[in-house]
């Protein structure tokens, strides 16, 4: 049975030659499209360490002195106390369970205030870098923070009260642990005049969804009312985003020469920071689709027309005792046996370019990824082989010997 395979095929060279060709390219393609959907789809749903679920901010934006609009303060009055009262009426809003202030505290930005702590006198020299975030106690609840060791993010909450600093993992094979910075006094970007205490380690807030944490995290408070450049953040409650924005009145968000112009969802941020990936996964996933198509057809085609030209030989392999299962595993073999020569091809092209470093692994793939993707492509076409091949099989085995033996 395999020879009388192998000789058919030998038989078709010129047009399993072109099958052969457009499986590799298919493959190959089919396999990177696989790769980076996969890898994206790992990254978007994993657990995160953090939650932004009903949670809204607004630019904190200043009127300046040379500016027609700016309102003269008193001697006991400045910028600091413009923003008691605009907390203060959020506070009683019956929509908001916590409001909080803070400096590159969320995700979806891709700003990174890079800053390196060090341990007074360490003969080590462990240098450790991440991302600054600062931010009230009450933004560590809002963002419902989650400790390594278990912590709550009331604790962490407190820990950040008493000026402690919260250090995250991160992926770097040369950033040290954190555990070896943590309970212990650090400086930060070389100034040894501030001594800072570690006092627990977090989850990292990613900067998307679709970002590792290559770098780390410390999460720091600072008086919110130097940092020029801050966000309030409110969580409001459980389903309650919609009336919170419509309770909103202009006199609420404005005090004075401190204005909040807009208050909107971090969803909606998401939204928007992710949109270049939303576009690529929508592309990618669209040509991976028309791919899949394109080989079905072609196989279709191609099966199509070898039926016809054999069908005086399928009768006389039915006259001979052949079963409708026998003329159809005969048929879906050739489309698997393209497959199969054509695997070692797509898993040479494919090793080409990752070490050619054509295919980058931007994401941090892990490398299991890499085959367990190619595993699932050549699933694929499998699959989409044996539909292509299923129909002109189907038509052989209606095939009547009698009449296709007629004229012969």
């Amino acid at each position: 049975m395999k020879r009388k395979l192998f000789t058919q095929m030998c038989a078709e060279w010129r047009s399993n030659i072109w099958m052969l060709a457009e499986l590799l390219i298919v493959g190959v393609v089919l396999w990177v499209i696989t790769l980076v959907l996969w890898t994206m789809a790992d990254l978007r749903f994993s657990e995160k360490g953090y939650d932004t679920t009903d949670v809204y901010v607004g630019d904190i934006r200043r009127i300046y002195e040379d500016s027609p609009a700016y309102r003269q303060y008193d001697e006991n009055h400045g910028y600091k106390t413009d923003l008691e009262p605009i907390i203060a009426k959020l506070r009683s809003n019956p929509y908001v369970e916590e409001v909080g202030m803070g400096n590159n505290a969320l995700p979806y930005n891709y700003n990174f205030y890079g800053s390196v702590i060090e341990i007074p006198g360490d003969t080590a020299a462990l240098h450790y870098m991440g991302n600054r975030r600062i931010m009230t106690p009450e933004v560590v609840k809002i963002l419902r923070l989650k400790g390594t060791r278990g912590e709550t993010a009331e604790q962490l909450a407190a820990i950040v009260e008493k000026g402690e600093v919260l250090i995250s993992p991160c992926i770097d094979p040369d950033s040290p642990s954190p555990e070896k910075f943590l309970g212990r006094e650090v400086f930060i970007n070389g100034d040894s005049s501030k001594i800072l205490h570690i006092g627990a380690v977090v989850e990292g807030i990613q900067r998307s969804d679709y970002e590792r944490m290559w770098r780390g995290m410390l999460v720091m408070r600072e008086d919110p009312y130097n940092n020029w450049w801050q966000q309030l953040i409110v969580r409001v409650k459980p389903g309650m985003g919609r009336r919170f924005i419509e309770s909103l009145k202009p006199g609420d968000m404005a005090h004075m020469n401190t204005y909040i112009p807009e208050v909107k969802s971090v969803e909606t941020i998401r939204q928007s920071c992710q949109l270049d990936q939303t576009t690529m996964i929508r592309n990618y996933a669209t040509c991976g689709l028309f791919l899949l198509v394109a080989i079905f057809l072609g196989f279709l085609g191609s099966f199509w027309f070898r039926t016809q030209q054999r069908v005086p030989e399928i009768a006389i392999r039915k006259v001979n005792g052949a079963t409708d299962g026998d003329i159809f595993r005969r048929l879906l073999s050739e489309g698997l046996f393209l497959l199969a020569a054509a695997t070692p091809l797509i898993f040479a092209a494919a090793i080409a370019l990752l070490r050619s470093d054509v295919i980058h692994n931007g994401y941090g793939t892990d490398e299991w990824m890499l085959y367990a993707a190619m595993a699932v492509a050549l699933a694929f076409l499998a699959l989409i082989i044996s539909a292509g091949v299923w129909l002109p099989a189907r038509k052989a085995m209606k095939i009547n010997p009698a009449e296709a033996l007629k004229d012969q």
